[in-house]
């Protein structure tokens, strides 16, 4: 119900760039469309801020994420279309992106 939160001796709120999220599959709308490399892209909104769109720099680091788990053949599928251990391989790529 309390405590706090320290990332190499610093409160979270000076470190949360260095810490990335991996959702559980209970909390993810698998009908939303968007495929495994649009879903790795979202990992870079917060560097991006709310007005820049992600570029060719956004695009190439995901696709490097994809590569670190094995996903780049599947960059353009649909994230529902993916089996669970895909998906969950997607959301690690996106949490590195981050």
């Amino acid at each position: 119900l309390s405590g706090d939160v320290a990332i190499y001796g610093k409160p979270y709120s000076e470190q949360r760039r260095l810490v990335g999220y991996v959702p559980q599959r209970g909390s993810v709308d698998w009908d939303f469309p968007t495929n495994a490399l649009d879903v790795v892209m979202m990992g870079r909104y917060g560097h991006l801020g709310w007005f820049r769109r992600p570029g060719k720099a956004e695009r190439q680091l995901a696709m490097e994420c994809l590569a670190k788990v094995d996903m780049t053949d599947y960059a353009g599928r649909q994230i529902s279309q993916l089996s669970g251990g895909q998906q969950q391989r997607v959301f690690l790529a996106r949490a590195l992106a981050q």
